[in-house]
């Protein structure tokens, strides 16, 4: 899934530069990340949005959408300006650009050769060096059930959570966004 990225950039923040900071930046598909956001506010209590999505919003399908589209109150932005926001980051030297999909290995629904490769890419950015059993010990934990964000860690998860209105609406709000990633290749295959 390495194919090149077409997003016009923002700036990155001047403090990266200035301290000379090494990062990873891990992107993922937009689709399972709004799925992932909605389940994640439905059990993080503390959540700016958890009570309304609880408590408001009636079901499933209208928390959804409110993930891919955003609301005005409680404000929480549309999917395509949650990562339209962090778009400085994508073309900085100082920091390693990998896609969740190529660093999840095989218990994610991915490649344990990719995941090693993409393990060892950050390694190299980061001026680190590796033996062949550091790497095997990282990538045997990189499927961590533990982390609190975690819930099932699949790539292409949306497939089975999304209908079609939340298809339809994602292609509106942030069809482009698929596009300039690299999720998608033409407007005629969105979702």
């Amino acid at each position: 899934m390495s194919r090149p990225c077409l997003l016009k950039v923002n700036s990155c923040p001047k403090w990266v530069e200035e301290k000379k900071l090494r990062g990873v930046f891990i992107i993922r598909d937009p689709r399972d990340v709004a799925v992932s956001l909605c389940h994640y506010i439905m059990r993080e209590p503390r959540h700016w949005c958890h009570t309304f999505f609880r408590e408001v919003l009636s079901d499933d399908s209208s928390r959804l959408m409110a993930t891919i589209c955003g609301m005005d109150e409680p404000h929480l932005d549309s999917i395509d300006k949650h990562f339209r926001r962090k778009f400085g980051y994508l073309s900085h030297p100082q920091f390693c650009i990998v896609r969740f999909e190529e660093l999840i290995g095989s218990a994610g629904g991915g490649d344990d050769r990719s995941q090693q490769v993409t393990i060892q890419k950050i390694a190299d950015h980061l001026q680190l060096s590796l033996t062949a059993q550091e790497l095997r010990h990282i990538t045997s934990r990189a499927f961590w059930r533990n982390s609190p964000t975690f819930r099932k860690g699949q790539i292409g998860a949306w497939k089975q959570e999304m209908q079609e209105e939340h298809k339809e609406a994602f292609g509106k709000v942030a069809g482009q966004l698929l596009l300039e990633l690299g999720y998608e290749e033409g407007l005629e295959r969105m979702c």
